[in-house]
């Protein structure tokens, strides 16, 4: 009995364990837009991420305050 118990669950616990996906579908208006990702991208390189799309360029602001930074702020950009 304890083998057929210990069986099932073998067979049962990998569904309860899959991991959680989320989606986040944002429409870009023509101009500037200011978006914020509440998930990490895939694919997560820029060239596939925004491949076939009339993009001019993507700023990433990569900290909030950085002492050295005459803004202080540092910005990844992507053209």
């Amino acid at each position: 009995m304890k083998n057929i118990i210990l069986l099932g669950l073998f067979i049962v616990l990998p569904y309860l364990l899959i991991a959680q996906q989320s989606k986040q579908q944002i429409t870009l208006q023509p101009g500037w837009n200011s978006i914020y990702l509440e998930i990490d991208p895939t694919p997560n390189k820029c060239t596939e991420l925004f491949k076939g799309l009339d993009i001019e360029s993507v700023w990433a602001l990569a900290k909030q305050f950085n002492t050295t930074s005459k803004t202080g702020l540092d910005w990844l950009i992507y053209h």
